[in-house]
């Protein structure tokens, strides 16, 4: 079995699983990386290949956003207090 189609195959019997189980797939992708199944990829990119990456959220644009997200927050906080 290709190191790939193990990975998937672990990461769908093991999803919903503990933080545990999920770290010891990241060490072993990491030994397949080493190996060089990852190819000229970094091992953030081969993670996120194999789906065990960490899930990245984009950040607020520009200091305005930022403040009218602030502000709704606030604005819903009020509201139920009130």
């Amino acid at each position: 079995m290709r190191p790939r189609d193990y990975f998937r195959a672990s990461q769908a019997a093991l999803e919903g699983h503990s933080k545990e189980a999920r770290e010891n797939l990241i060490v072993e992708a990491f030994g397949a990386w080493m190996a060089g199944y990852g190819g000229s990829k970094t091992f953030n990119d081969f993670l996120q290949h194999l789906g065990l990456g960490e899930k990245t959220t984009k950040p607020r644009s520009s200091k305005e956003a930022n403040l009218a997200y602030a502000r709704r927050i606030m604005e819903r906080d009020r509201a139920r207090t009130i």
